[in-house]
């Protein structure tokens, strides 16, 4: 479980959260949603540790994050979060399959990379397209290319901020039954903000940003189940693309 207590977050002199309490709970997706500039994204940036805040708790399973340094602070981020954003961020210059190394090569949690992002593409349903740049992928191969990438290094934490705003109905609806897959069938926190009704009906949970506060607007109770081993990592490295990778 991720908790995060009496979390402040002002620009300036402006406060956009107010000594904000919540809970994320395994086996559910959140989906956080609100005005635009109420402090959506800031929240999940706080969550994903890419930026400060002073004087809240960030716990995850008993462990006090917001008690890291920097270095414990990245390799935190490194092992347990995952993000997916609006824009796929995908290296242009790397296959599909190489866009998932990458990331597993970089934390070194597994000893057959090739076959754990064979295992990751399949998952994603895009085994078609296993030596593809992204370039030649559609918009919803290419955010469900990106959700296999969050993926890669056994992430607990999922972040994803508008995941579906550039996509049709027809593969937004591909995106988000991955986020209910990753939630339901492998136990992971997801957390969604996005502005798309559509979103709430794969929602557990709701919160709403009113008055500076995170407000629950829908709770469900959500079975959880176990983890699939089929997609767990092991120490690797890739050197080649770890080179690019550097150079890049």
């Amino acid at each position: 479980m991720l908790n995060i207590k009496s979390l402040t977050i002002n620009y300036g002199k402006r406060t956009i959260l107010k000594s904000v309490n919540a809970e994320f709970k395994r086996g559910t997706i959140t989906v956080i949603k609100g005005e635009s500039g109420s402090g959506k994204s800031s929240l999940l940036n706080v969550l994903g540790l890419m930026q400060a805040a002073s004087n809240y708790e960030y716990t995850f399973d008993n462990t006090v994050v917001s008690n890291f340094n920097d270095k414990e602070r990245a390799d935190f981020r490194l092992h347990n979060i995952g993000f997916v954003f609006q824009q796929s961020n995908l290296i242009q210059e790397l296959t599909a399959k190489e866009n998932l190394i990458v990331p597993m090569s970089i934390a070194g949690k597994n000893t057959d990379i090739e076959k754990k992002a064979h295992e990751l593409i399949r998952y994603v349903g895009l085994e078609k397209v296993w030596n593809d740049y992204p370039g030649s992928l559609s918009g919803g191969e290419e955010q469900r290319l990106a959700v296999a990438r969050a993926i890669a290094n056994d992430a607990d934490i999922i972040l994803a901020d508008e995941p579906t705003a550039s996509l049709d109905a027809a593969n937004s609806s591909k995106v988000l039954d991955l986020f209910s897959k990753l939630a339901h069938e492998l136990n992971k926190i997801v957390i969604v903000v996005s502005h798309n009704e559509s979103v709430e009906k794969y929602a557990d949970v709701i919160y709403e940003i009113k008055d500076e506060n995170l407000v629950v607007t829908k709770s469900l109770a959500v079975r959880v189940k176990p983890d699939i081993s089929s997609v767990q990592t092991k120490p690797s490295q890739k050197r080649s693309l770890m080179r690019f990778v550097r150079y890049y």
